[in-house]
């Protein structure tokens, strides 16, 4: 028996990765919601976003402070609303939610080795924001919201 209090993982580029760049799925994002933006603008605003969010999200896994899922959603939201404002877009932010779920979701993919870790620390499991429940199929990280 254990006495651990928390299993911290630090995910994105540990457990798992994004096959496109940001701005890539971003570009998908839009032209789901019926958005023509050129790659390149997209790019430079997601450049511009990442100088924001980058400290605030790297801020979350270095605290050791517990968050509150609600927190970590405020800041996703914020973050989408500067991009789309940057991009001079007018976007519905619950339309956005969804799709913008769905996309990053789609873009990531587990490394081999990452089911394995995920099976054996299942017992830990906790709901979050960005996905609540999920499962693993062909190698793939499932979410749903």
């Amino acid at each position: 028996m254990t006495n651990d209090k928390a299993v911290l993982f630090d995910v994105f580029g540990t457990l798992w990765h994004g096959q496109a760049s940001p701005g890539d799925v971003w570009r998908e994002i839009l032209a789901d919601l019926g958005f023509d933006v050129p790659a390149d603008q997209i790019e430079r605003a997601w450049e511009m976003e990442w100088k924001i969010l980058g400290p605030e999200f790297f801020g979350f896994e270095s605290s050791g402070h517990p968050n509150e899922d609600s927190v970590i959603e405020d800041m996703f939201r914020a973050s989408e609303r500067r991009l789309t404002g940057s991009l001079d877009l007018t976007v519905d932010p619950d339309r956005l939610r969804p799709v913008a779920h769905n996309h990053f979701t789609e873009n990531s993919v587990l490394y081999p080795e990452t089911a394995d870790v995920l099976k054996s620390s299942a017992r830990w499991a906790r709901r979050s924001p960005w996905c609540p429940t999920a499962s693993i199929r062909n190698g793939r990280l499932c979410c749903w919201a």
